[in-house]
């Protein structure tokens, strides 16, 4: 009889959904080779998303440090591209390939032998290596608040060491917040 109900029905369907933010900034606490302590920032952009935000491709980049005590001090900056899907109750997976560069500085001074018999020291710049590889992980969306708590486990392969390819893993427990 009056219009009024369709009304009603198309103006709830035509409102704005709310949108998560396609940028965010996240830290956290990592352990490279699993004993070495450390933390990393990093920033994270979701180019593509499908429409119900279940989706996204992602790409960003983590800067970080760890220390491995009386050894050597590392940094290391490895963007990723990766995807993420999202349960509407807020349960996250994540997959991301990462490819970037590891600078490690000896933490003592280092000695040399000449040729004389002479032993000289050595002041390190430290050494740069290539490092890639996978990483997993799994978080929860809380939306309200716009912060993902996560953890993340992967492997980078470090090239060269000694004309070898080395393996070595990395787990991060942390956060990630969206900006507006």
């Amino acid at each position: 009889m009056s219009p009024a109900p369709e009304l009603a029905a198309v103006a709830v369907d035509d409102r704005p959904r709310t949108r998560d933010a396609v940028h965010s900034i996240e830290a956290g606490l990592v352990l490279y080779q699993l004993t070495r302590p450390g933390g990393q920032v990093g920033y994270s952009y979701r180019i593509v998303e499908t429409p119900d935000r279940q989706h996204a491709l992602v790409v960003g980049a983590d800067l970080g440090v760890f220390v491995w005590p009386q050894r050597e001090v590392g940094v290391f900056l490895l963007p990723r591209l990766g995807w993420r899907g999202r349960f509407d109750f807020g349960l996250q997976f994540e997959v991301a390939m990462r490819a970037g560069l590891l600078h490690s500085v000896p933490a003592s001074e280092a000695y040399s032998v000449d040729e004389s018999g002479r032993v000289e020291r050595h002041v390190s710049g430290g050494y740069t290596f290539a490092d890639f590889g996978p990483a997993l992980g799994v978080g929860w969306a809380i939306r309200e608040l716009g912060l993902i708590p996560f953890v993340r486990a992967g492997v980078v392969w470090i090239a060269p060491v000694f004309d070898q390819f080395m393996l070595r893993f990395d787990v991060t427990v942390g956060a990630e917040v969206m900006l507006p």
